[in-house]
């Protein structure tokens, strides 16, 4: 209730922004909802389909978009295939240039498969899905992959781009809060409000020892802010 009330606030124009508190999602699911966390549950709210999941480091300004969010890894080659991946990325570039003012946003997209399938030798979505649509985009927009993962954050090669696209939830989640954890901000693009939260979940194995770090929730609030200052600007 607290988070349709919200919403609703934010959707009348009483309340700039949104930033919720991490939640258990077992916790949802045994209560009856459908949703396997906020990101679904305010595209419902917002009457939009499919909502995407960013994560932005504001110390060390990585930035990781994901093309799939909870899903099981077994449904994610389907997902990807049934995606108007033109249309995402396309939404991804004008959220960038208006909610983080990233005039000619350099976007790199992580391939599905190990190695990016090495030519088609694991799995084809790179040559059927990506390529083709990475192509087309190229010639106007500055876009480039499919890259194999590992490589490419190992290498530091995430450095060269303002976003990188990952195809499901570890695959850009494993890398960025290595990197990020104290600070990483989770933000939902898509919404007709604005929306972030922390990038970490509830914490029960630390809770009641007094170590809990408030610093992601009050870089999401920081980024609530701003991101609310930017779309006034860009209006």
């Amino acid at each position: 209730k607290a988070v349709r009330h919200a919403t609703e606030l934010c959707i009348e124009g009483r309340c700039e922004a949104l930033v919720t508190a991490p939640i258990h999602k077992e916790a949802v699911a045994l209560a009856g909802y459908p949703h396997t966390g906020h990101t679904g549950f305010l595209g419902e709210l917002c009457q939009v389909a499919s909502p995407t999941m960013l994560f932005f480091d504001p110390v060390s300004g990585l930035t990781v978009a994901l093309a799939t969010i909870h899903i099981a890894l077994r449904d994610v080659p389907d997902t990807i295939a049934g995606m108007d991946m033109e249309r995402f990325f396309r939404e991804l570039r004008t959220s960038l240039q208006k909610d983080f003012r990233v005039p000619d946003p350099a976007i790199a997209v992580l391939g599905l498969n190990p190695h990016a399938s090495d030519g088609g030798v694991m799995g084809n979505e790179e040559q059927t899905v990506l390529e083709p649509v990475i192509r087309e985009l190229a010639q106007k927009h500055r876009i480039e992959g499919p890259f194999p993962a590992d490589g490419f954050f190992g290498s530091g090669q995430y450095r060269n781009y303002d976003i990188t696209v990952a195809m499901y939830h570890d695959q850009g989640l494993l890398p960025f809060k290595v990197l990020a954890f104290e600070t990483g901000i989770n933000v939902t693009l898509g919404l007709p409000i604005v929306r972030t939260s922390p990038d970490h979940g509830t914490g029960f194995d630390i809770a009641g020892k007094g170590i809990a770090s408030p610093r992601s929730f009050t870089e999401a609030c920081l980024l609530a802010r701003t991101i609310s200052i930017n779309r006034k600007a860009a209006d």
